[in-house]
C-alpha cells in the first residue's frame, strides 16, 4: 500500500489543527502529514477564486498553486508532493460577505483527496463535531441551529458537549463520533435515519449535502453536522467499517431502529 503524504489546508490556526493531530495521533500515529492555516474563511476563499479563476472548474485549477501565489512566508509548504489534499473550512451562514454560489461550485470540484483536493465543510464551524450531549448521543441526528443562534454557536457547544477537552479522546470517542456524523450526513442526504455500511460511505454525496444545507437557511436553520471527522474513515475505509462489524458493543455508537 502506498504510504499517504497528506496536506490539510485548514482555516484556522488552533481548532482545526489541534483536532487533526489528536485524530490521526490517536487513530493513525504513523501518518505523514503537514497542516496549512489560511487564516481567513472559506467566502473569502471563494472571493478570491471569483476574482482571479471565475471559471476555475473549467480551467482545472490547481489549488496549491493558487495558494503559494499569494503566500508569503510558507511558499515552502506547497512545493513538496502530496497523496491527500484535505481543506477543512466553516459554512460560516452568519459570514457579512457570502459566496455561497461559488462555494456550491468548489464543493462539486474539490471532491477527490487524491486528485484534486477534497473540501469538507463543517456545518456550521468545526466545533460541531463535539457537539453531542452523550456517547452514545441518540438525538444527535435530530439536532439543527436556528439562525437566532448562528453568532452564539460556540458558546452553545461549550455548555452543551459531552466533553470540551479533546486531548482526552481516544480512538474508541473518534469512532464514535465518526459514525453519529456519517449517520447523520446519511440522513440529511436521504432522509432515511439507518445504522450506515461501506457501501453508504461511498455514495455520500457532499454536495447534495450542501445544496440541502443551503437551502435550509431560507427557513432559519441548518443541520448540525461534521464532515471533517471522516478523514477518519477516508484514510481507511473497509478498516473502519470491519472495525465497526467485529467490535460493535466497544464503540458507544447511537441506538437505530432497524427497518
Amino acid at each position: 500500500m502506498k504510504t499517504k503524504n497528506i496536506l490539510f489546508i485548514v482555516e484556522g490556526k488552533n481548532d482545526e489543527p489541534r483536532f487533526i493531530e489528536q485524530l490521526l495521533s490517536k487513530c493513525y500515529p504513523a501518518s505523514n502529514f503537514k497542516i496549512y492555516s489560511y487564516e481567513a474563511n472559506l467566502h473569502m476563499l471563494a472571493s478570491r477564486l471569483e476574482n482571479d479563476y471565475f471559471d476555475f472548474e473549467e480551467d482545472e485549477l490547481d489549488i496549491l498553486l493558487f495558494l503559494r501565489s499569494y503566500e508569503t512566508k510558507y511558499k515552502k509548504i506547497f512545493d513538496l508532493k502530496y497523496t491527500d489534499v484535505f481543506l477543512i473550512f466553516d459554512f460560516e451562514p452568519q459570514h457579512p460577505d457570502l459566496h455561497f454560489d461559488t462555494i456550491q461550485k468548489m464543493i462539486r470540484y474539490f471532491n477527490q483527496s487524491d486528485e484534486r483536493g477534497k473540501l469538507f465543510i463543517n456545518y456550521p464551524m468545526m466545533q460541531s463535531y463535539r457537539h453531542l450531549k452523550a456517547l452514545p448521543d441518540n438525538a444527535f441526528w435530530q439536532t439543527r441551529l436556528y439562525k437566532q443562534d448562528f453568532k452564539h454557536y460556540k458558546e452553545i457547544v461549550s455548555n452543551e458537549s459531552f466533553n470540551n477537552d479533546i486531548s482526552t479522546y481516544n480512538y474508541t470517542t473518534f469512532v464514535s463520533l465518526a459514525f453519529h456524523h456519517l449517520t447523520k450526513l446519511l440522513f440529511i442526504q436521504n432522509k432515511e435515519n439507518r445504522a450506515p455500511a461501506m457501501d453508504d460511505y461511498d455514495h455520500l454525496n457532499y454536495a447534495k449535502i450542501f445544496d440541502i444545507q443551503y437551502e435550509n437557511l431560507k427557513n432559519n436553520f441548518i443541520w448540525i453536522v461534521n464532515t471533517c471527522i471522516l478523514i477518519l474513515i477516508d484514510y481507511k475505509p473497509k478498516n473502519f467499517f470491519d472495525q465497526i462489524t467485529k467490535h460493535e458493543t466497544s464503540f458507544k455508537l447511537p441506538y437505530i431502529e432497524q427497518s
